[in-house]
């Protein structure tokens, strides 16, 4: 038997001996006979006792390296899954979220945005299936009715996100006033003064006078009657009509008519001269002569015409204050008024006038009958 813990070389396993067949010594005269060698005998308890020694000594100089080979393996796949968690979870965090507008703000009865408009990187986001839901409650079809502020709940897939709509009314209501000219003794109301007023929320306005002075003037005279109008939430809007009370004509005996010839052209409420210092927008003097006073306000075909060449300039006006790119509020205010002739006996025609103001700046004109502008003041550069 071999002893454990020793040494070996492959040389150094037993070899069998083999046993030489002894020779038979034959008479020379026969011939010897073929006689058959004898097998080895192999002895496998001794061989396999032989290997199980080798198996031995060799896995006792291997061992160390096999352990250490099975601990860089474990370590190597210990490194190798906390890789992939850190990666899987810094996938996650990379993974984009939208970005939602905390609150958009919209005026009065414009309709509600869409859902790309709450999410400002929508690009990353046309693949998702995306919805918007408002306040059902306060909702009228596609705009609210109502100032206020309301919850707004976007879902990108499964996630939902809630965002504010706020819904304000800034602008003040439409007013558009007229003159008016009465007689002495005659009473008037604050309706008297307006063509119209509209306020983009759709309720009444309320209309009153700047001051209460102007409710109740009776002394012949021309003024200027300051009317506010204001709407349901609270914007308004000053605007200058004028009042112009005529003198009641004192009754006088009638003289005894002397007959005389009628000059070829009479005219029934005096000629067509006026104050040159009025710039004239609309004249309807004919062959000279001014026209019945009392129609200034009453014939819509003189007052309208007026008036529309009034609406017409204010197009063009705002449109060269948006030029202008003037970063300020600017009150806008016109109206058309009634040019009597020298005698204040008849109507000659119109002017319009324009009041810019913001501030200590103002900008004062009269339009022209040709469409162009005559300044008093001009502050804003027109």
């Amino acid at each position: 038997m071999v002893k454990f813990g020793r040494k070996f070389f492959f040389s150094d396993i037993p070899k069998i001996e083999e046993k030489k067949p002894k020779k038979v010594k034959t008479p020379k005269a026969k011939k010897p006979k073929k006689v058959k060698k004898p097998r080895k005998k192999i002895n496998i308890k001794e061989k396999l006792n032989s290997v199980i020694e080798i198996i031995v000594n060799i896995f006792k100089r291997v061992w160390p390296v096999l352990l250490f080979i099975v601990l860089v393996l474990l370590i190597a796949l210990g490194i190798n899954s906390c890789s992939k968690k850190s990666k899987k979870n810094k996938d996650k965090e990379k993974e984009i979220k939208p970005a939602i507008v905390q609150e958009i703000k919209i005026s009065i009865f414009d309709k509600v945005p869409t859902v790309d408009k709450f999410i400002t990187n929508i690009d990353k986001f046309k693949d998702k299936k995306l919805t918007i839901s408002y306040d059902e409650n306060k909702l009228v079809v596609d705009h609210y009715e109502e100032v206020g502020e309301y919850i707004v709940n976007i879902t990108v897939d499964d996630k939902t996100y809630t965002s504010k709509l706020t819904v304000e009314d800034i602008l003040p209501p439409e007013l558009l006033l007229k003159g008016m000219m009465i007689d002495e003794g005659t009473t008037y109301s604050i309706n008297d003064f307006v063509s119209k007023c509209e306020d983009n929320s759709k309720k009444d306005c309320v209309i009153k006078y700047s001051e209460d002075k102007y409710s109740n003037i009776t002394a012949p005279g021309t003024y200027d009657i300051k009317i506010t109008a204001t709407d349901i939430n609270n914007n308004s809007v000053e605007k200058v009509a004028v009042l112009t009370i005529n003198k009641k004509a004192e009754p006088q005996p009638t003289p005894t008519p002397t007959p005389t010839p009628k000059p070829a052209n009479v005219c029934k409420y005096g000629d067509g001269s006026y104050n040159n210092d009025i710039v004239l927008t609309y004249n309807i003097v004919k062959n000279n002569c001014a026209q019945d006073p009392t129609i200034a306000y009453t014939n819509n075909t003189y007052i309208d015409k007026a008036e529309k060449m009034g609406i017409e300039e204010e197009k063009k006006l705002r449109e060269d204050l948006q030029k202008k790119k003037l970063n300020i509020v600017i009150n806008l205010q016109w109206d058309a008024y009634p040019v009597f002739n020298s005698t204040n006996s008849g109507l000659v025609g119109y002017t319009v006038k324009f009041f810019l103001t913001s501030g200590s700046k103002k900008t004062e004109y009269a339009l022209k009958s040709d469409g162009t502008r005559s300044f008093k003041s001009n502050d804003f550069g027109l």
